[in-house]
């Protein structure tokens, strides 16, 4: 009889006993019994007999033997007492025989409570078995608005199209992200090869990661490391490659993988301001030594003939190279498409040695991405916000600082209380640019109401639902669609018939490049990344402050109106005035109650809520065009924890 097994079982119990008891937590086995008091089950679904991944045996179903066991479900009791030598035979019998009779558990949350079948959980564990068989049921709670209930039902979506148990994300959108990573349709059932594939696939990556030690794997943070990998490395590939590659590829963006596993936290660079904390004794030893000559790339995936977004960035590169003169030299690419042929410029780009390479879209993240991760020499920008990847930065500005200021003059100007918003995407960035407008209305005219129109709705005619709600003063997109006829940008007012323009937002991205450039020639571009916490990404976010946004005001405004705006925007520059602060009171319910609160940037890049003198609703991705319905699923990936660097 292996008492001696039981013995060293005991020993690891015990140290899992102290370390939680350490931690305040509770030092024996989950209760599910006890959890479902406080939790209304909708209905419960019989799996059958399954492999449960032993990591995701959380506890147990009845309070009964729980004290017997620690929390990672190694025994308690003194040898010598019959729970010991029943252990201790049930041990020789599972060395020798395996395991002929499954236990039976309840799955609740994608974590499994052993309801028959403690000691051979325990036993099972000991031995290193890393899935366990087991009669299972189902049980599904009352949906929520919480992340885990979305999460969870996200889960059963997916489980329905892949009964796969193993893959556990923590994180909302992640399913639906790994389908596209897999180029599989989401509608699409997966076969039995399928299934087996990916399971080979997954525990192979996971071994390489880990090792194959399950004591040391977390079934979360294994599927969240696995899903960034995914974004860098083909899925389609993975299978074709050997233990030594998938080692090594693991070993090339360690940092992000554990970024991935920490929860993808955000550091946010508020100000340019904070460039300049490091590097100085870099720039001071470079002084009169000469620089050496930057080669920077920018690759869009418009033209400066068919998009004012390309426009602009193009402009931000001229301001580069009049500013720096022959010390950087640029190149432009355009009409970049999304696929192969951006993958392989960035490589190109890696591949030549450029040191800087600026991707002004979005749908260019991945691959910058994967280009970074490949060619760590050169530092990949992608222009776009709250992305978290440890090995590219992104850039943006904070263009609601100037929607604030743009409500101000449209509530000083309008006379009939109505103002139109032309909204273009629900997300989170474009809804607080429309709050931080109603805010400044709010400020200049308590009684107006802003009607907002969401240009990427189906069958969407903004101009047709102002007419409707005889509505002339109307705050239009960022910038002119040059491949449009229509030119609804800025802020603009219809008096006799006549359109007046008012101001419009200034974004300067020639500001920004050349910061951030100068950065790298002094040496804070590269100390900042060496000396920042591993586990976050780091975003520049900008905004008045930085210069990195402005407006420009027509003739048509008033001199005492300038005045105002001038007074606000500077109050804004010196910080005085955040955008967002004071009471505010959404379509639901107060946002905020004190009057010298302020909303963090989580909430702000988060922001899922309109102001009580907003008109409208956001809408649901399912009344979205198909452009709309792309982007917001991009938007979608992952739900991103947020901190800030201050």
């Amino acid at each position: 009889m292996s008492i001696s097994d039981y013995i060293k079982a005991k020993k690891l119990g015990e140290a899992s006993y102290r370390e939680y008891l350490n931690q305040g937590r509770y030092p024996y086995l989950t209760v599910l019994d006890e959890i479902l008091n406080h939790v209304n089950i909708i209905s419960e679904t019989s799996l059958g007999v399954t492999e449960i991944p032993v990591n995701m045996i959380q506890g147990t179903y009845a309070a009964g033997r729980r004290t017997a066991f620690a929390p990672n479900f190694m025994p308690l009791l003194s040898e010598g007492t019959e729970f010991a030598d029943k252990w201790s035979l049930l041990f020789d019998s599972l060395e020798k025989e395996g395991l002929r009779d499954p236990i039976k558990a309840y799955e609740y949350m994608n974590r499994f409570y052993v309801m028959e079948g403690n000691k051979r959980v325990s036993v099972m564990k000991c031995l290193g078995a890393v899935t366990i068989p087991g009669t299972v049921i189902r049980l599904i709670p009352e949906r929520n608005d919480s992340d885990s209930s979305r999460l969870y039902s996200e889960y059963l979506w997916f489980y329905k199209l892949c009964p796969e148990n193993y893959m556990i994300f923590s994180q909302p959108g992640s399913y639906m992200y790994f389908l596209t990573l897999t180029k599989k349709e989401l509608d699409h059932v997966w076969t039995e090869e399928e299934m087996s594939e990916l399971k080979s696939i997954f525990y192979r990556f996971r071994n390489a990661y880990y090792g194959e030690d399950p004591a040391l794997i977390d079934a979360a943070a294994s599927a969240d490391a696995f899903l960034s990998y995914l974004s860098v490395y083909d899925y389609n590939k993975v299978m074709q490659k050997s233990s030594s590659e998938l080692k090594a590829e693991i070993l090339s963006m360690k940092e992000e993988l554990k970024l991935s596993e920490s929860g993808r936290n955000i550091q946010l660079m508020m100000n340019e301001d904070e460039l300049h904390k490091h590097g100085l004794l870099g720039f001071l030893s470079r002084q009169g030594t000469g620089s050496k000559v930057l080669h920077v790339d920018f690759v869009h995936d418009k033209d400066i003939h068919n998009s004012s977004w390309t426009y602009l960035h193009e402009l931000g590169k001229n301001h580069v190279e009049n500013h720096f003169g022959d010390t950087v030299v640029t190149r432009s690419f355009y009409n970049v498409e999304p696929g192969e042929e951006i993958d392989v410029l960035l490589n190109r780009l890696g591949e030549e040695g450029s040191d800087i390479v600026f991707t002004t879209s979005r749908i260019f993240l991945n691959a910058s991405l994967k280009a970074a991760v490949k060619y760590p020499e050169t530092r990949y920008l992608c222009c776009t916000l709250n992305a978290a990847h440890r090995y590219i930065r992104t850039y943006y500005a904070r263009l609601f600082e100037v929607k604030f200021l743009l409500g101000v003059i449209a509530g000083a100007s309008c006379e009939d209380g109505k103002i139109g918003y032309i909204a273009d995407l629900p997300i989170p960035s474009h809804i607080a640019n429309l709050n931080a407008f109603a805010l400044g209305v709010q400020m200049v005219h308590p009684s107006a109401r802003i009607y907002v129109e969401w240009l990427r709705k189906k069958d969407s005619l903004p101009s047709e639902q102002f007419r409707v709600n005889s509505v002339h003063t109307i705050s239009g997109r960022e910038m002119m669609n040059l491949s449009s006829p229509y030119r609804d940008f800025g802020l603009y007012q219809f008096k006799n018939g006549r359109r007046e323009e008012l101001a419009l937002a200034l974004w300067n991205w020639g500001v920004v490049y050349q910061k951030i450039i100068e950065s790298v020639q002094s040496g804070a571009f590269d100390e900042a990344d060496e000396n920042a916490n591993s586990l976050n990404a780091l975003n520049y976010w900008w905004g008045i402050p930085s210069d990195a946004i402005d407006l420009f005001y027509s003739r048509s405004i008033p001199a005492q109106t300038i005045k105002l705006v001038e007074l606000l925007k500077n109050n804004i520059r010196d910080g005085s005035l955040p955008v967002f602060s004071g009471k505010i009171e959404s379509h639901t319910g107060t946002v905020l109650s004190d009057p010298t609160a302020v909303l963090t940037p989580e909430k702000i890049l988060t922001m899922d809520w309109l102001l009580s003198n907003i008109v409208g609703e956001i809408p649901d991705i399912s009344e979205l065009d198909d452009h709309g319905t792309l982007v917001m699923q991009a938007h979608r990936d992952l739900n991103e924890k947020l901190t800030v660097r201050s």
